[in-house]
């Protein structure tokens, strides 16, 4: 019964930040622990323990990130046995140590779970009832506008109503003439490097043939599988993603490994999410990854002459702002000269991170408009890649938004490099770095 579930919630939400011993759990709710166990989970798809210890971890790092604590005091008030205990806990669930979330407390945002409520156990129901099917996608080119966006979970009335003004605006420049069939049109979900930091992701309301040139934002993905994952409405968006990262991938052992996220209605009215999902014990580099050095590299801090180069904001996917920067300075690839995007200063993500570059001048070029820029120290983690223009983009979104979540390292403000370019015919060598800290 899911009312019992729920009066197991509010118990366990009661005595939080300690725990119950399950047998006392089980007595207040008059029924055996195996059966309490076994009911839990089955409308929930988690255990006991791991609900408490999912809340028990994200009230602590609320409090690690919004008070003066102690980390050690906050392991003490959340009944952890030591602080290494729960360091240990800690970066298990998050990836992360309790001193980095210090160092980063905006990142607490992306952390803090909820209790679970019936709107949970009913898309947790509707969602186990209806598993993901396997859709194969071609090469895709999506058109349409863009606007930033703050997770659904902060509040997921507002998320809606400024999705459903992004997708007025966006139909209002297609004629009905021209609206075509409803499988042309989708959501597209990006980040970019930053955007936990920032707290903030793009959404485009967009199809797969252009509108109108001269308004226009254009994403790129691709061909590859996809699950498609069935939402009974989107109202209950918000729980499906709880689900999702707390229970199915878990589980299944998978893990988003390509962008963008894809959302679409289909004709019955259900929201459908497309996600790249592989496992994680088949999970292989990028082919265009020839190595990662095992060591950061140090940039001193330096003064240097440089042209400044602006991406345009409507190239909303990687790739289009690779193949952009490597033309702009296609014929300059032979003095040796390097290609820095972003913000160079290295003290904060901006939500145009990835639209600004500068060029560095060596000896001998002498196109006009340079100046100086300083770029700050800072250390990074070196990646030589060989591809083509689609296969680089899959390379560093791997390192961005695949790799780094495994590795010893998150991404920290400052410019990523592109160095020592070379092209034949359509293949580039490129020494790629991303600036990192340690976790």
């Amino acid at each position: 019964m899911t009312s019992r579930v729920l009066k197991v919630v509010t118990l366990v939400e009661q005595k939080l930040p300690y725990s119950w011993a399950l047998d006392d759990l089980a007595a207040k709710v008059s029924v055996s622990k195996w059966h309490l166990q076994r009911e839990f989970k089955a409308n929930t798809g988690m255990s006991i323990g791991q609900y408490a210890r999912t809340r028990r971890l994200g009230m602590a790092a609320y409090e690690i990130a919004n008070t003066e604590k102690r980390i050690i005091d906050v392991a003490m008030d959340f009944d952890f046995e030591s602080q290494e205990a729960f360091a240990r806990a800690f970066k298990r669930q998050y990836g992360i140590s309790p001193k980095h979330l210090k160092l980063q407390p905006t990142w607490a945002n992306n952390l803090f779970s909820r209790p679970i409520c019936q709107d949970y156990i009913d898309c947790f129901h509707y969602c186990s009832a209806n598993p993901p099917t396997i859709v194969d996608f071609p090469d895709t080119h999506f058109y349409g506008l863009y606007d930033y966006f703050e997770a659904i979970r902060f509040d997921s009335e507002s998320f809606l109503s400024q999705l459903r003004g992004l997708w007025d605006k966006f139909l209002a420049y297609i004629p009905d003439d021209d609206r075509g069939d409803w499988a042309e049109y989708y959501s597209v979900e990006t980040f970019e490097r930053g955007s936990h930091q920032m707290q903030k992701f793009t959404m485009m309301a967009a199809r797969t043939r252009s509108f109108s040139p001269e308004v226009e934002s254009i994403s790129f993905m691709p061909a590859h599988q996809r699950l498609r994952f069935s939402v009974p409405k989107p109202e209950l968006t918000e729980y499906f993603l709880e689900y999702l990262y707390y229970v199915y991938m878990p589980q299944s052992k998978r893990s988003v490994m390509k962008l963008p996220v894809l959302w679409q209605m289909d004709l019955d009215g259900n929201l459908c999410g497309l996600y790249a999902l592989e496992y994680a014990d088949e999970q292989t580099l990028p082919k265009s990854i020839v190595s990662i050095l095992p060591d950061l590299v140090c940039k001193p801090t330096k003064e240097m002459s440089a042209i400044r180069h602006d991406v345009s904001i409507d190239l909303r996917e990687t790739g289009l702002r690779i193949k952009n920067l490597l033309r702009r300075w296609e014929a300059d690839f032979d003095s040796n000269s390097d290609i820095i995007v972003g913000d160079y200063s290295g003290k904060e993500f901006k939500v145009d991170h990835q639209f600004i570059s500068h060029f560095v001048v060596n000896e001998g070029l002498s196109e006009q408009n340079k100046n100086m820029i300083n770029v700050a120290k800072n250390h990074y983690l070196q990646v030589e890649l060989v591809g083509t223009v689609i296969e680089l983009a899959e390379a560093v979104d791997y390192i961005l938004f695949a790799y780094m979540d495994a590795s010893a390292y998150y991404s920290s403000a400052g410019c990523e490099w592109l160095c020592d370019i070379e092209k034949v015919h359509s293949t580039y060598r490129v020494t790629a770095l991303f600036p990192v800290k340690k976790r």
